[in-house]
């Protein structure tokens, strides 16, 4: 007899600066997404960029900032090929706890050519937690084949299953 469930999403925990401490601090999250999805992590940059060559997860949850350090620069070129395609990234956990807001204004600016910048930080429960979705709009026909850079409004902001697009920052006005 077929097995008439569809199969689980597969998510794939990125963590080349992975802390001891990772999997208590987040087990409530860790159980959560590993009852909807199939989790799969790596900690090692040649663990990440096997995976990525022979997988296509349905997303990527970079949970500490190890992606954004020179030494795993292949493996943030991968992630953001696999984005430009469609991907899903997520950035959270630990993303923002170990980076300051020069090296992330970089790590956005030189990693994806996108103009962000550090904003507000704050912790929360993941249950009532935003999340820092970065995709690409879906595109159709000849534009699908072309890459294009990224854009500020290619983020979104989701919550359960809602999604708001984000809006740049409100510059501020000299008086």
């Amino acid at each position: 007899m077929a097995n008439l469930r569809p199969e689980k999403p597969r998510i794939f925990l990125l963590s080349l600066d992975n802390k001891e401490w990772f999997d208590e601090m987040y087990s409530r999250l860790i159980n959560m997404l590993a009852e909807e999805a199939t989790l799969q992590r790596a900690s090692k940059p040649d663990a990440a960029l096997r995976y990525l060559t022979n997988n296509t997860p349905q997303a990527i949850l970079a949970t500490d900032a190890g992606l954004a350090e020179p030494k795993h620069s292949a493996v943030l070129a991968r992630v953001v090929e696999y984005t430009r395609r469609g991907g899903i990234v997520v950035f959270g956990c630990m993303f923002s706890s170990f980076m300051s807001r020069p090296k992330m204004e970089a790590f956005f600016r030189d990693g994806w050519s996108l103009p962000w910048r550090y904003g507000d930080y704050h912790r929360t429960d993941p249950e009532g937690s935003f999340l820092v979705v970065c995709r690409p709009p879906a595109r159709s026909g000849a534009t699908q084949r072309r890459p294009r850079p990224f854009a500020e409004g290619d983020i979104n902001l989701l919550q359960g299953n809602l999604s708001i697009p984000s809006f740049p920052p409100a510059r501020s006005k000299a008086t």
